[in-house]
């Protein structure tokens, strides 16, 4: 029971680790100017004001998901899982849109954070707690 205890702790603080991280990141994109100028900063160049749109909805939408995994407790294992399903997909097109769509090499640093996210997450936590589960359902 305190090997069971310590993994949940552990994957909990792992969690809120990365949601709190996340929720960083999404406020400040978010933010009307803010947003753009860091994706101008990343790339070099000022980027346009439909581009400026986009970044600040993608940060709407991240700082509430962020809120929601740390918020709602009954099922943050689901929420993690959700999560990591979420980075897997966002990683897959942001590579192919580098590889085939002409998207810039600076977007590599999303593909880093979304995978650093994901590696977290899973070593503590997400599929450990579903073998967990499985062996007490079992």
């Amino acid at each position: 029971m305190k090997d069971f205890l310590l993994e949940l702790w552990q994957a909990s603080a792992a969690r809120r680790i990365v949601a709190l991280v996340d929720l960083l990141i999404g406020i400040a994109l978010a933010m009307p100017t803010v947003g753009g100028q860091i994706i101008g900063i990343l790339l070099g160049v000022p980027a346009p004001t439909e581009f400026n749109l986009a970044i600040n909805l993608l940060g709407l939408v991240v700082v509430v998901w962020s809120v929601a995994r740390l918020k709602i407790t009954r099922a943050r294992n689901d929420l993690a899982a959700l999560d990591n399903l979420a980075r897997v997909g966002i990683t897959i097109y942001l590579i192919r849109g580098m590889v085939l769509g002409g998207l810039s090499p600076v977007l590599t640093i999303f593909v880093a954070t979304e995978l650093g996210g994901l590696a977290l997450q899973v070593r503590w936590g997400t599929i450990k707690n579903l073998v967990l589960r499985s062996r007490r359902l079992s």
